[in-house]
């Protein structure tokens, strides 16, 4: 059986978002990761992901009003890692959250609650990606910052290109391609 760098081990996992990019993420962090259980939260994914005992799924969409209580009911007083991976849910107010909890955080992009964008009452130049991020910062810095959060690292470019390399480093190793990393 091919042996797979693990990188770590985390108790629960929450990929929130199961579309193009969550569906192909699952299998490389299930590859690369001991986990005791990933949820996977979703209120219209591309397919269901497959269950398993460490596998759940629930098929809800993250607002304003429920977020805490979900993921509240994820992570509980154990090492969490919370992979954002949808839209129309704010990276603010879940890297805040994570922050509180003491949860790990990574996304594609910064996010607003659903209907931001849409909004006329919000202008324009707040929703300019420079402005959402700025504000991100401003908020994120009010913690202690007792874990780690990585926003806006995109999905391509971004984590895509860290796969693409991975795939690359296993395809010379397995060819026996002589490679400096």
């Amino acid at each position: 059986m091919e042996q797979h760098q693990i990188y770590g081990y985390i108790n629960d996992i929450c990929i929130v978002g199961h579309g193009s990019i969550g569906k192909g993420t699952l299998p490389l962090i299930k590859r690369h990761f001991k986990f005791d259980k990933i949820t996977i939260i979703d209120p219209e994914p591309v397919e269901l992901p497959e269950i398993s005992e460490n596998v759940s799924f629930i098929k809800v969409g993250l607002t304003r009003e429920n977020f805490r209580d979900i993921l509240d009911q994820i992570f509980v007083n154990k090492v969490g890692f919370c992979v954002n991976l949808s839209v129309g849910t704010s990276s603010s107010d879940i890297i805040q959250y994570c922050q509180e909890k003491g949860v790990f955080y990574i996304d594609t992009v910064k996010e607003e609650w659903e209907g931001y964008y849409e909004s006329e009452e919000i202008d324009l130049e707040k929703k300019s990606n420079y402005l959402m991020r700025e504000t991100l910062l401003r908020n994120v810095r009010k913690h202690q910052r007792t874990t780690t959060a990585v926003s806006c690292c995109g999905a391509n470019p971004g984590m895509v290109s860290w796969f693409v390399k991975q795939a690359l480093v296993n395809l010379a190793k397995d060819l026996n391609f002589p490679i400096h990393e």
